[in-house]
């Protein structure tokens, strides 16, 4: 299934560290993955965006800040991917931490960040981000939004 997958970022901890980022993003758009032992194929593009647009159905806040966006198969490397781009996030290892602990093990505290965390990682699929976006992606001029970077 091809689509588009919408990551939030962290903008400022990328720009620290954003030739080695690049690096590995460029990574998964690179052949060797349809050769890979678990079948992995190599995204098709992968984008920076800035985002302001108004809420929608699926998120009443709306899309506002920085977002990477991925675009190509649907049999990618997710979880390597979410690493990089989620990784830049100092809570992202706490997140994993608790996501791997069982529901009854943790305490009211951890349950209300496991679930605040899950909200603050969470990928998205590009469709439920509305008509502003798909315009923005396919090229057009609009104020709710600009391409800061293409990496391929």
């Amino acid at each position: 299934m091809y689509g588009c997958w919408v990551y939030p970022f962290n903008y400022e901890e990328y720009l620290k560290k954003e030739e080695e980022i690049d690096s590995i993003i460029k990574g998964f758009g690179e052949e060797e993955f349809a050769f890979d032992e678990d079948e992995f194929e190599p995204l098709d593009e992968a984008y920076i965006v800035e985002l302001n647009i108004e809420g929608n159905e699926f998120n009443e806040d709306g899309y506002k800040g920085y977002y990477f966006v991925a675009i190509g198969t649907s049999h990618y490397d997710y979880e390597n991917l979410d690493a990089t781009i989620f990784g830049l996030d100092a809570e992202y290892e706490e997140h994993l931490r608790l996501k791997g602990t069982p529901y009854d093990d943790m305490t009211d505290e951890e349950r209300d960040l496991n679930f605040a965390y899950s909200d603050k990682f969470a990928v998205l699929e590009g469709c439920e981000m509305g008509e502003e976006f798909e315009e923005l992606m396919n090229g057009e001029d609009v104020s709710y939004g600009k391409i800061i970077k293409k990496i391929f």
